[in-house]
């Protein structure tokens, strides 16, 4: 929203009070000829482009979908989904001053009309600077906001992590007002350090294989054959994907009877083994064996594999 017709610093300052982003009148400029307007926007520190994108095509003006007479308040509720308005003291405060339902059930905890004033208390301090870092970002980027993924501590003890897209919609009280649309990345997040625990502690190689398009794609889950074959594992992951590990088989007599044997048994969707010797890093040969797990879906064949040396 642009209002115009401000012609003092009192109706300015009543503006912005009110949220107002942006203003127009007198009390910045008068009509003047071209070339003064020129000077003015050629000095880049009378311009303020922040947030500013391109937009063209739209499909449709969100106030027509945001019509009263179509969507009642439920329906919006539900479209737009967890929202909050917060309140920022511009140092360590922050208030959680309107929300929806669903965003009341996504937090989901018994005492949260307590929590809902200096929410701070519930974070860990790092978060507490991840988030004061996003809500200035917020109101540095008007049109695109700012993202964080945040920890809120549960009445047991243990976090819930929320991903708030933090949108600035200006100032009142003497405090920056904040739009947050918010999604619980719990499960995803704990799934996320689930995979790195693996990564790191696995023993064997696992590895997801699926069959695309005639081609077969690699995708490495958790690398325990690193110190013996001497690659790390997203160089792991390139060599299978680009076909240079194949020259590590030996003798190749041997990897074009393995495809072979592969391309029959994963056509079929069985689980199967296989066994064949690899040249390491110090170009020492050492049998690998494998073992075939199908998970594959209606849509493409997919298998994950596990291996192990053997000698």
């Amino acid at each position: 929203t642009i209002v115009e017709g401000v012609e003092n610093k009192k109706q300015c300052d009543f503006l912005r009070d009110l949220g107002v982003a942006y203003v127009q009148g007198y009390y910045f400029y008068t009509p003047m000829p071209v070339d003064k307007v020129e000077t003015i926007i050629g000095n880049k520190n009378n311009i303020d482009t922040r947030g500013f994108i391109s937009k063209a095509n739209n499909q449709f003006r969100v106030r027509e979908f945001l019509d009263k007479n179509i969507y009642s308040d439920s329906m919006l509720n539900n479209i737009i989904g967890s929202v909050a308005i917060y309140s920022w003291d511009g140092k360590d405060g922050v208030d959680i001053v309107r929300y929806n339902q669903q965003f009341f059930e996504s937090v989901g905890v018994p005492d949260f009309l307590d929590k809902i004033e200096h929410i701070e208390r519930t974070m860990p301090a790092s978060d507490l600077e991840i988030m004061k870092s996003a809500l200035k970002e917020a109101i540095g980027n008007k049109l695109s906001g700012s993202t964080a993924v945040l920890r809120f501590m549960r009445v047991d003890g243990t976090y819930s992590h929320f991903r708030i897209h933090f949108y600035h919609i200006g100032k009142k009280e003497g405090k920056e007002r904040f739009y947050g649309s918010a999604l619980n990345v719990t499960e995803l997040v704990n799934l996320k350090r689930m995979k790195e625990l693996i990564a790191e502690n696995a023993v064997d190689n696992l590895m997801f294989v699926n069959k695309a398009h005639g081609k077969w794609n690699y995708s490495v889950i958790s690398h325990g054959l690193s110190d013996v074959i001497g690659l790390s594992p997203k160089e792991l992951e390139e060599e299978l994907n680009n076909g240079r590990f194949a020259k590590r088989i030996t003798p190749q007599k041997q990897l074009k009877e393995f495809m072979e044997e592969v391309e029959k048994l994963t056509s079929e969707g069985k689980d199967f083994e296989q066994e064949f010797d690899v040249l390491d890093k110090n170009k020492k040969k050492r049998k690998i064996h494998l073992n075939f797990h199908n998970v594959s879906n209606l849509e493409e064949i997919e298998y994950l594999i596990k291996t192990t040396i053997v000698e």
